[in-house]
């Protein structure tokens, strides 16, 4: 908590200044009035900071799969605010060090983090044809990648009921999504790997609950 500045707005929400509202009030009667403090604002130059250290200093497990998020993020830097460029990448490394996905042809991953990206935050304007063009990849190419990217970020919940569309059925529950990012972010953040090894073991391990993995079910 902070005291309130004579210049700050005043605090009865009257629209002017508390030294010219509520303060000779409060200064005659004793009162010392306190707000919450504000928290500093992430400046453009520190979140592309942040960004660039994902890719340069992630846990890849393959150089191609780092060349995917740089080349990703190059392609969404201007159409997207930098923090959903970031979780977008998140879940690009969680997907990537879960599956090894094979690399065969460039823009088909880089293009399923965009479209995870604009689904996640309900960015309908931005549709698989656009973005098909744009990679010069098939819509359904784009539907199925993403799909899995989605799944990591709601858990591996792939419950979605038969008989929904594409994009209906990919569609997560943006609270479900943000709260899978920020649980992945403070786990990557509290752990420091010594080893690729380690890192991909922990990864690998479900974000909720104690769901076995794939491993342990064949058991």
């Amino acid at each position: 908590m902070k005291k309130v500045g004579r210049n700050d707005p005043c605090p009865c929400g009257g629209g002017k200044k508390y030294k010219h509202c509520c303060l000779p009030l409060d200064t005659s009667s004793g009162i010392i009035r306190l707000v919450p403090d504000q928290p500093e604002a992430q400046t453009p130059a520190h979140s592309e900071a942040v960004l660039e250290s994902l890719i340069n200093n992630a846990p890849w497990q393959n150089p191609q799969y780092q060349a995917v998020a740089r080349e990703a993020a190059r392609q969404m830097k201007g159409s997207y605010e930098l923090h959903m460029i970031e979780n977008g990448l998140k879940l690009w490394l969680a997907y990537s060090a879960k599956e090894r996905p094979q690399i065969r042809k460039p823009g088909v991953m880089e293009v399923a983090v965009e479209y995870t990206v604009a689904t996640m935050y309900g960015l309908t304007e931005i549709t698989q044809s656009q973005l098909a063009e744009k990679y010069n990849v098939s819509p359904g190419t784009i539907s199925q990648r993403a799909q899995k990217l989605l799944e990591i970020a709601q858990g591996y919940d792939t419950s979605a009921p038969a008989g929904e569309t594409e994009r209906e059925a990919a569609e997560p529950d943006p609270f479900s999504v943000e709260r899978a990012v920020r649980d992945l972010t403070k786990r990557l953040e509290a752990n420091k790997f010594e080893t690729i090894q380690e890192a991909q073991a922990y990864l690998n391990e479900p974000l909720y609950g104690d769901k076995s993995s794939p491993d342990k079910d064949k058991q």
